[in-house]
């Protein structure tokens, strides 16, 4: 627990929090629509402060970002509670654990009748963790990341120091003076765009406020944002049947974000399964092909599929160059072989080889000067942010490396525990919210 950022006193011990929109006025002993900042005797604090429900290696694909270092691992951590309330959430044991099981007045994470599923890391204790398992970036994904904001703040301030990217999946329902102040220490920001139109969206997200929410707003101004700060965006919506899946307003809302962001930000379309309050039909192959072509018109150089299975040799994940056409980036599944991107130069002047390293450990500590497709030499890092040791990795490589097994077994075998009703590997953890 730690004194919550963003905080206002009012009347009668009464705060107002300034963290998200909702703007939420909270009495003494209570707290607000995200259930992870009480009002304790007239201040406000955060109780996920170090709470991690979830911990595991991803292939950054999985957040998914393919534009991102691709082909490198991310350390993963999550926490609890979310500022949205979506029905159909495939991480609700967590997500909406601060609404649902939190036993009022608790400092901890402590679920009502159920054995506790976290446990408590401090900023430094990510950072060793990170570096332990030779992961290349952070991510803060599985719940909401913003409502932890105090501890991703001080782990992305730390993560800056030691050379580490910090990822953030997130809804971009956040304040902009908060936004404003974490942007500085955030490097990807893998961006939920839930529908296309306001209703859409409270219908998907809303809270039970009598007045609806601006999010639609909120999170496009939220893109901008991050990407006049310089961040690497990528943006998923996940299509539900009957709910956002309406062409005109497909049409209207891709052309809005394409003016936003520009055709090089890439696009993921994903497949709802029901879960949670949501019996809706899954999303067809059908509907995620005839939105991605609405994507592709309006102007859209990337697009993918995501959450359905493709038939082999589609190329339909694929990273192709805009110029010639050549394959940049092959995907199979979470599978990624760098197979047509050059490194143009290394600090001596030497050219650099895809998939050999470099005699001089100078140059293999260099990495990449500018990126470039093998075949037409034209420059990529306009739309791919690659890590500076990825071209140094054989194209064929799998993407978990042994100290990510490592890792995974330690954690799994001493760390801490996990209920039976929500368990993360590497493998199993969902970002379709």
């Amino acid at each position: 627990m730690k004194k919550a950022l963003f905080q206002t006193p009012e009347n009668d011990f009464h705060v107002r929090c300034a963290l998200c929109p909702d703007f939420c006025l909270i009495a003494p002993g209570k707290r607000g629509l995200c259930g992870t900042r009480e009002n304790i005797s007239g201040v406000l604090y955060a109780l996920n402060y170090g709470v991690i429900s979830s911990e595991a290696l991803d292939p950054v694909e999985k957040k998914p970002l393919n534009h991102f270092m691709p082909g490198t691992v991310t350390y993963s951590i999550g926490s609890f509670g979310c500022n949205f309330f979506c029905r159909h959430c495939q991480n609700h044991e967590i997500s909406q654990t601060a609404r649902e099981y939190l036993v009022a007045g608790s400092d901890m994470a402590v679920i009502a009748g159920r054995p506790p599923f976290y446990t408590e890391l401090t900023p430094e204790d990510v950072i060793a963790r990170a570096l332990l398992s030779g992961a290349q970036s952070i991510s803060f994904t599985y719940n909401e990341p913003t409502v932890s904001y105090e501890f991703v703040r001080d782990v992305a301030v730390l993560a800056a120091a030691e050379g580490l990217p910090v990822i953030l999946v997130t809804n971009g329902y956040i304040s902009e003076n908060a936004l404003n102040a974490l942007l500085p220490y955030i490097s990807a920001f893998r961006l939920d765009v839930k529908a296309f139109d306001p209703a859409a969206y409270e219908k998907i997200t809303g809270s039970g406020k009598k007045i609806p929410r601006k999010a639609y707003e909120t999170v496009l101004h939220s893109a901008v944002l991050a990407r006049s700060a310089g961040c690497h965006i990528e943006v998923v919506t996940l299509l539900i049947p009957g709910v956002n899946d309406d062409r005109e307003k497909l049409t209207a809302g891709f052309s809005e974000i394409f003016r936003l962001l520009g055709e090089n930000t890439p696009v993921h379309l994903t497949a709802y399964h029901p879960a949670y309050e949501s019996s809706a039909p899954p999303t067809s192959p059908e509907l995620i092909f005839d939105t991605m072509a609405i994507a592709k018109k309006a102007g859209f150089r990337f697009v993918y599929p995501g959450n359905i299975r493709l038939p082999p040799g589609s190329g339909l994940s694929d990273t192709a160059c805009p110029s010639c056409g050549n394959i940049l980036i092959r995907r199979d599944g979470y599978r990624t072989d760098i197979c047509g991107i050059s490194r143009e130069t290394t600090d001596d002047g030497a050219e650099g080889n895809p998939g050999h390293q470099n005699k001089n450990e100078s140059d293999c500590r260099t990495g990449l000067h500018d990126p470039v497709c093998r075949k037409c030499g034209r420059s990529v890092s306009a739309f791919i942010r690659m890590w500076k040791w990825t071209m140094l990795l054989p194209a064929s490589c799998l993407f978990l490396p042994a100290s990510c097994l490592f890792l995974h077994r330690t954690l799994s075998a001493s760390l801490f525990s996990v209920s039976h009703r929500f368990r993360v590997t590497p493998f199993s953890a969902s970002h379709a919210r």
